[in-house]
């Protein structure tokens, strides 16, 4: 998969599933679900199409981070500052 098309530079951006983030230095992470607080999201550059669920191998990497560290995480490395990636879950 060619992980520069679609892929979300602008980490201010809320996540949704399906989404895929550049950190920077080739690192990606690709969110599977947000629910209750919680957003999901698998390392690397995932495509998940809309119509049918992440498989089983992707769901077996997933992380679950409560949604405002995973935002407040995406924005610390929007500002230029070094953080762990892909982010401790």
């Amino acid at each position: 998969m060619n992980k520069t098309s679609g892929v979300i530079r602008d980490l201010r951006k809320a996540p949704e599933p399906g989404d895929i983030y550049e950190l920077g230095n080739n690192e990606h992470v690709t969110v599977i679900s947000v629910e209750a607080g919680e957003v999901r999201y698998a390392p690397g550059a995932v495509e998940i199409s809309i119509f049918r669920d992440a498989s089983e191998e992707v769901m077996r990497s997933t992380v679950a981070m409560p949604y405002r560290m995973f935002r407040k995480w995406l924005a610390t490395i929007s500002a230029g500052r070094r953080v762990d990636t892909p982010p401790p879950g």
